[in-house]
């Protein structure tokens, strides 16, 4: 790979900027959450039973559907409860199980069940992280009229509706309101006069509420589905109902019932500001973008609420879309920090701009790479993919800076820089091969953890484990190709006046440097000169040698003095990198010298951390504060 690099140059470029502008579009089409969505493994099944009592609802649907699940494995609770026409059955597994098999053995257990005719079929749903709302607010009227309903009808045709229609938005359920219902008084001496079984009411009420389905018609490229039926759409219409016919007189419902509609009081209640108000919860699709719809849907709910600022007041109680971007974007601040930082430290150590551009290149390289795979993999923006991000920019760099030390070396003993970039990588691809896949043999497993710590770390291990096999890839194929260029500089042009006096300040800096030291016994104190003439004779050729030079002789000058600044730093690193080696050759002849001494204290070592290991406590997650 690393001849193909540096034969082909231009190739490997085009290449390089596919990938740029093909990670650019992943990026902008990956989705962004607080957290990657986990499966919770509990489930609750809802079965409807139109006109049976609890009673009834207990012994012919929960208590069958409790006796044939129990023995699904991996089933530690079960919860049930038994309403007038309706069936509630929660189901907690353990986090091990998997999650479509334990759904596929839900659903064939319930097909085996005989229900009694009219129960519809069994609703399996599933709980998950994406089930929390990703907006929530309260509303009511400013005046603090409590008329809850005449509100619910309000928003939900003037907002609710168009919330529900926004691209991604699932639901949006309105909490507070209480409900209208029929309710009917029958008359027990006009039932008995009658002998009218009060059981076969119930049949002719729905009757009277039943549509059938009776196909489809396409239009403007949709299908929209045809039923036929009847439904009551006024109470008179309910009061007129037949219920028997003695001879030829029809029995009304309305002779036999006290029939009105009253409105129950909802079990959720809330209040804002002393007054009761409506809570208006929003959910999304599982596979939507939270920031985007979240986003659109708030757009609607304030232009909503500008319109309607004489009458309705608004208070926003969770908009996840916030805590997203400020969690996010500190992690991304980290991310963009520890690259520069890295930057710096590269600069530091191979005292090289070239060099430390070269192998800064491979940060974002690397990580539009790491994009591109994420994208295609299903792997969100979210806290854990982004702190796998962070994690691996600081190992971004590693194979890139082994790469270019070695063709930097070679680059001494020949004279090809383009054979020197290809030989220096091939002596060093084998082993950087190996470092890149021990660790990911260390992060890659997290991604095959069951369970929903196993869905919370997945994202955090393909993204390490992206980031390193994209930082391999660019250690092998663009860092030979830039280190074989050369960008030789044009011959001088300038007059000879200006080459003379050039070489008379290059005579004054070679007699500073030639001081004996017994006139200047402080090192500091030479280099102090040297960096003062070194500054007098940048200004002195910028501004007199050369007609002004241009931006680039500018620039050039500015680099000189970046440069004289960071010369000093230089020498101190260098002064630190020789004493250290100096203790380590010094470390190692003791080590080599005493061998059962060094055994004997890393086995201690070795014991006493896994003993620490037992005795330090675990959780979930660590305390708030700490």
């Amino acid at each position: 790979m690393s001849e193909f690099s540096v034969r082909r140059p231009v190739t490997v470029l085009m290449i390089c900027l596919g990938l740029i502008v093909l990670g650019l579009i992943s990026a902008s089409k990956i989705p962004i959450e607080l957290l990657p969505e986990i499966k919770i493994p509990n489930f609750t099944i809802t079965t409807h039973y139109p006109g049976a009592s609890a009673e009834e609802v207990e012994k012919s649907i929960t208590i069958p559907i409790e006796r044939s699940l129990s023995t699904v494995s991996g089933l530690y609770s079960t919860t049930s409860q038994s309403l007038a026409q309706q069936s509630i059955v929660e189901l907690k597994f353990r986090s091990d199980v998997n999650f479509l098999e334990t759904v596929s053995l839900l659903k064939d257990k319930i097909a085996e069940q005989s229900f009694p005719e009219g129960v519809s079929k069994p609703f399996i749903e599933r709980s998950a992280s994406s089930d929390l709302p990703i907006i929530q607010f309260a509303i009511r009227y400013k005046s603090g009229v409590n008329d809850l309903l005449k509100l619910k009808q309000k928003i939900q045709n003037e907002l609710v509706q168009k919330v529900e229609s926004v691209d991604g938005i699932a639901l949006a359920q309105i909490l507070g309101a209480p409900s209208r219902k029929i309710n009917i008084v029958f008359n027990e001496s006009f039932i008995s006069a009658y002998n009218i079984d009060l059981s076969t009411i119930p049949g002719k009420i729905q009757a009277r509420n039943k549509f059938f389905s009776v196909g489809s018609i396409e239009h403007l490229g949709k299908n929209i589905a045809v039923k036929v039926g009847e439904s009551v759409g006024r109470l008179t219409e309910l009061e007129n109902l037949v219920i028997k016919k003695i001879g030829k007189k029809p029995i009304l419902l309305k002779e036999v019932a006290t029939i009105n509609i009253v409105e129950e009081p909802s079990h959720i209640r809330s209040r804002y500001k002393g007054s009761q108000a409506l809570v208006v919860s929003i959910y999304k699709e599982s596979d939507a973008n939270t920031v985007a719809i979240s986003k659109n849907a708030m757009k609607l709910i304030r232009d909503y609420q500008i319109i309607n600022d004489s009458d309705i007041e608004l208070a926003i109680l969770i908009e996840q879309s916030k805590q997203i971007e400020q969690a996010i974007n500190g992690v991304v601040d980290s991310v963009v920090n520890g690259g520069i930082l890295a930057a710096i430290v590269i600069l530091i150590f191979l005292q090289s701009y070239s060099s430390t551009a070269i192998v800064a290149l491979s940060i974002p390289m690397s990580l539009v790479v790491t994009l591109i795979l994420m994208y295609f993999t299903g792997v969100s923006f979210n806290l854990m993919s982004l702190g796998g991000l962070a994690l691996g920019v600081g190992m971004l760099v590693d194979n890139s800076i082994v790469v270019l030390e070695n063709i930097s070396n070679l680059k001494f003993q020949l004279d090809d820089p383009r054979e020197a970039a290809i030989w220096g990588t091939k002596k060093v691809s084998g082993a950087i091969l190996a470092s890149t896949m021990t660790t990911i043999a260390v992060f890659a497993p997290l991604a095959f953890v069951q369970g929903s710590m196993g869905q919370m770390f997945r994202d955090i291990s393909l993204t390490v484990v992206y980031s390193l096999i994209s930082s391999y890839f660019v250690a092998v194929l663009v860092i030979p190709m830039f280190s074989s260029l050369e960008f030789k500089g044009k011959k001088s042009t300038k007059k000879n006046n200006d080459e003379k006096t050039r070489g008379k300040l290059k005579e004054i800096q070679n007699i500073i440097n030639d001081i004996p030291n017994y006139l200047l016994p402080y090192k500091v104190i030479k280099k102090q000169i040297l960096f003062s003439f070194f500054v007098l004779k940048s200004v002195f050729e910028l501004v007199f040698i050369g007609g002004g030079g241009g931006i680039g002789l500018i620039i050039k000058y500015l680099f000189s003095i970046i440069e004289a600044v960071l010369r000093p730093i230089f020498f101190g690193i260098e002064k630190v990198i020789s004493s250290t080696q100096t203790t380590l050759e010094r470390s190692l002849k003791v080590v080599l010298t005493q061998r059962m001494k060094t055994f004997s204290i890393v086995l201690v070592l070795f014991i006493g951390s896994i003993i620490a290991f037992g005795m330090k406590g675990a959780e979930l997650f660590p305390d708030e504060g700490s």
